[in-house]
């Protein structure tokens, strides 16, 4: 009866998969922000991974008298008419995301003076949007990267140190508009700091200090000056139009119609898988004997630590198994983790969703932490038909974990 149901709730989740990536669209919150400039004359700027998606609607609302400039994840571009798309890659920065960042300065600069600038920002816009400080190159600006995130830096630790070596950054756009700014922007940070949602292109910083990060993982700082406070002679206005609590609550709802209780975690889990797996583990033991549905926003952070294919979502999923196992946890137990832009670690799989009963076979356990130990969950949870492909989804509001169990 236990794998019957876990196979059942299993289903369950992924046929409401459409609906939850539904629930993180900018089209269901972005309309109503652009009232203000409706008939009036506007330069256009999308960045970000949901940045197509944005621009549509914008330009369907507000037209685009003056053209535009949409970057998106390479791949992942879209035609719009009387639009500039470009392509930029993610999560480590190359030369197309410093082409980007350059095509974006050049538009604001030649823009009417005055002329109010719609800016649409939404997560991935740090690696898409790449200018180094004077004195650094791409490659050196890539490399740090690359360092910080193998570690296991979280977002707010990376997005410090970007800011930190970045013209672009931290405020560093506003410098080249030739009027007032405003930006719309979907988080995909726990927390929702503006200086942090994409390193803050829009948002002016206060002088960075990535000393303490770099020393943290002992990574020697570069030799360059770090970007000063960066000052704008322009209005700027910024405005958060979706956050992942507004996913949580979609979620929350469609479960709560299907008979679940619900413990909402909230937008703001950080940590290592492992960690996270635990502490999940813990909350959900202490919940009332009913069919019990926890649910997480928020963003894992795991270290690279071999050269297999995998990331956090997917390694969460194998953590929670393991550590379900090793408390013998009575009753049935489905796990699910995605990365709402369809993108989990570094290759195009969303995530996985894994039954108790599916990990109860010979070895299982060895090697699932064989898997582990080499950042290599994705290829152990294809083997078990456990990923989850969903393509790119136009959206991006972080992480979103599920646990259904029925004690």
């Amino acid at each position: 009866m236990t794998s019957f149901q876990e196979n059942g709730d299993r289903e369950f989740l992924l046929s409401r998969l459409p609906e939850f990536l539904q629930a993180c669209h900018a089209k269901s919150y972005l309309r109503k922000h652009l009232k203000a400039f409706s008939g009036r004359q506007v330069g256009l700027i999308a960045l970000g991974k949901a940045a197509p998606d944005m621009m549509q609607v914008a330009v369907a609302y507000l037209g685009c008298s003056h053209g535009g400039i949409m970057v998106a994840r390479k791949g992942e571009e879209k035609y719009i008419d009387g639009i500039q798309s470009l392509g930029a890659s993610h999560p480590i920065p190359d030369q197309s995301s410093m082409e980007a960042a350059k095509a974006i300065c050049s538009y604001l600069q030649h823009l009417p003076q005055g002329l109010p600038v719609v800016f649409l920002l939404s997560g991935g816009a740090s690696s898409m949007a790449c200018l180094p400080v004077d004195g650094m190159s791409l490659l050196e600006k890539a490399a740090l990267s690359r360092q910080l995130m193998h570690q296991g830096a979280n977002i707010h630790e990376l997005n410090v140190v970007r800011r930190a070596y970045s013209q672009f950054k931290g405020g560093g756009m506003l410098g080249h508009a030739q009027g007032p700014v405003h930006s719309f922007v979907l988080s995909d940070v726990p927390g929702d700091d503006p200086a942090i949602i994409g390193s803050g292109p829009s948002w002016p910083g206060d002088g960075d200090n990535p000393l303490p990060v770099l020393q943290k993982f002992s990574i020697p700082a570069p030799k360059v000056q770090a970007k000063k406070t960066t000052k704008s002679t322009w209005e700027h206005q910024y405005k958060i139009v979706a956050t992942p609590i507004n996913m949580l609550a979609a979620v929350e709802k469609s479960l709560r119609a299907n008979d679940w209780s619900i413990c909402n975690l909230g937008d703001c889990e950080e940590g290592s898988p492992r960690d996270m797996a635990a502490r999940h583990l813990n909350i959900l033991q202490q919940q009332p004997s009913s069919n019990m549905a926890i649910l997480s926003g928020g963003e894992a952070a795991s270290m690279v630590l071999g050269d297999g294919i995998g990331g956090p979502n997917r390694e969460y999923v194998l953590e929670i198994m393991l550590e379900a196992k090793r408390r013998s946890l009575p009753g049935s137990l489905t796990a699910f983790a995605i990365d709402t832009d369809g993108v989990d670690g570094g290759n195009d799989v969303a995530g996985a969703v894994l039954c108790l009963h599916e990990c109860n076979h010979q070895d299982w356990e060895d090697k699932a932490k064989m898997a582990l130990s080499q950042s290599d969950s994705g290829r152990f949870l294809d083997g078990l038909e456990a990923s989850i492909r969903t393509g790119p989804t136009g959206t991006n509001l972080n992480d979103l974990r599920i646990l259904l169990w029925r004690p």
